[in-house]
């Protein structure tokens, strides 16, 4: 059956009942942040019902999550990692902060930070599928997702909130084996975390250094081509998802780092 959405701008071909791992990929234009943005808020129910039926299960084909790096002979020292890989380093910074047994605490946007690059294809052919940025806890034990973007990032904050969101949807999907890799990773580390057994509400922060949000701003490099409703679409979309318990949040830290990367809520008008 043809899609309702039409093929040209602003929808591609592709609208919410396609899903949102699809929209990640097809919804990336700054000028069409604004009809997107509504689209999805008017679409958001179908858009997660089609995320969950296509969501990979690494378990169902006897593959983990990853959890804990340090059994997977991932947890590189900072001067391992390729200088060129700049989101790598930012993970893994953030990770030795605010992570087990790091030397900074809770966050605006979340309890504790568990894990980083989670991988949640379940074959070889990812088809769209590929790892969480980074990955925490709330105070109350609920999982948030991390999409983490660099200074100089071209990608829009829908495409970012939509792509992070996704893997949300996925791990909402694969809770109860994720949670049991968290709960052993904490035995084994002797860590007082508390994990809730049940998911939704799963939260997704988009993060990024405060360079990313000034380029986005309504006068900034970038921002100056979407359209004028386009933030006030964004902030609708983002209420209809906090009502279908995925709620979001705007994210930023200190980059370069000197020293710890400190997060807080981003100071953007998004």
């Amino acid at each position: 059956m043809r899609s309702r959405y039409p093929d040209g701008h602003p929808f591609y071909g592709v609208g919410p009942d396609d899903g949102l791992h699809v929209l990640r990929n097809k919804w990336v234009q700054r000028s069409y942040v604004d009809e997107q943005s509504r689209a999805l808020a008017d679409g958001v129910t179908a858009a997660i019902h089609a995320t969950r039926l296509a969501a990979p299960h690494r378990p169902t084909r006897g593959k983990g999550f990853r959890i804990d790096p340090g059994t997977h002979g991932m947890r590189m020292g900072i001067d391992e990692i390729n200088e060129a890989s700049v989101e790598r380093r930012m993970e893994q910074l953030l990770y030795l902060a605010y992570g087990p047994g790091g030397s900074l605490g809770a966050t605006d946007v979340w309890g504790q930070l568990i894990a980083f690059q989670v991988p949640l294809y379940d074959q070889r052919v990812r088809n769209g599928w590929g790892h969480i940025d980074l990955m925490a806890l709330t105070p109350e034990g609920c999982p948030v997702v991390i999409e983490l973007k660099k200074h100089d990032a071209q990608d829009t904050p829908l495409r970012a909130l939509v792509e992070g969101v996704a893997n949300a949807v996925a791990v909402a999907e694969n809770w109860p084996a994720m949670s049991r890799e968290i709960r052993e990773m904490c035995a084994r580390r002797h860590l007082d975390v508390f994990v809730a057994e049940t998911a939704p509400p799963v939260h997704t922060v988009v993060l990024a250094p405060e360079d990313y949000w000034m380029n986005w701003e309504q006068h900034g490099n970038l921002g100056q081509a979407v359209g004028h409703g386009a933030r006030e679409s964004f902030r609708v979309l983002r209420h209809a998802l906090a009502e279908s318990r995925y709620p979001t949040h705007l994210a930023s830290f200190d980059w370069p780092a000197h020293g710890s990367p400190g997060v807080h809520e981003a100071r953007a008008d998004w």
